[in-house]
């Protein structure tokens, strides 16, 4: 609950969300990468989908596979009316196009893919899987932006206010994780429009741990979407102060 009493705000009227991705890592013994695109394909072809190699595809298959860095890394993208399915040899992932369809309408589609991904029988064990919100909070200059969240950062004697910084930090609260980013000023490219600039907030929260079987996995992905969406919320507005919440335009039930 945020400290004003009434709860998490159901919507805001200035939508700050720049991007939404659920990521699934895994093992197989094949090379998902290489059935995963036709079949997906196949499977979404009433959309009219296309399909985008990623700047990792270019790398040799050997290195993706040694380098840690790289082995999560998606090097295809499914491109569709309203997300993105994101594609790598360990990792299945589905990110929302913008505007944002909202919460009903991507846990949906990340519960159909995940069971298309169950029915190819190509997931040996599940790793992890994980939500990422990324927000772009708006503010004049730097003062401005930090305004918006609760955060004090000190260094020796002297109080951040109108300097720049990047902040990564990991925070536990069982049965979740949630590996957080903090940038002041950051500048970002959207996909389709301008550049923006403001106070990036990055959550990726994740649970701590999740059945390795896939089939237990699915049989609990719903219940299981629903607690890390419920957390990624929570803290998200947690962070912000009233008068963000207020320039944001935050509506409640």
């Amino acid at each position: 609950m945020s400290d004003n009493g009434r709860g998490v705000p159901v919507k805001l009227g200035e939508e700050p969300l720049i991007d939404a991705i659920f990521e699934l890592r895994f093992s197989s013994s094949l090379h998902a990468s290489n059935v995963f695109p036709g079949a997906l394909m196949i499977h979404y072809k009433e959309q009219s989908p296309t399909i985008e190699r990623l700047p990792i595809a270019d790398l040799p298959q050997q290195l993706r596979e040694q380098d840690p860095d790289l082995q999560y890394q998606a090097h295809l993208r499914i491109l569709l009316p309203k997300f993105f399915v994101l594609i790598g040899d360990r990792v299945l992932g589905l990110a929302c196009r913008l505007p944002y369809s909202g919460w009903s309408q991507f846990k949906q589609a990340i519960l159909e893919l995940l069971h298309f991904a169950h029915d190819l029988a190509l997931i040996q064990d599940v790793e992890r899987c994980s939500l990422k919100y990324v927000d772009l909070l708006p503010g004049a200059d730097v003062s401005a932006m930090r305004r918006m969240v609760k955060l004090g950062i000190s260094i020796a004697d002297h109080t951040l206010d109108a300097e720049g910084f990047q902040l990564r930090t990991q925070i536990a609260n069982e049965p979740f994780v949630n590996v957080m980013q903090i940038g002041v000023p950051t500048t970002v490219q959207l996909v389709s429009g301008p550049s923006k600039t403001g106070l990036l907030i990055d959550t990726d929260v994740m649970p701590m741990s999740v059945p390795s079987d896939f089939s237990e996995f699915l049989a609990s992905a719903d219940d299981l979407l629903e607690g890390i969406h419920s957390e990624s919320k929570r803290f998200f507005f947690g962070m912000l102060t009233e008068h963000a919440l207020q320039e944001l335009k935050a509506e409640y039930e």
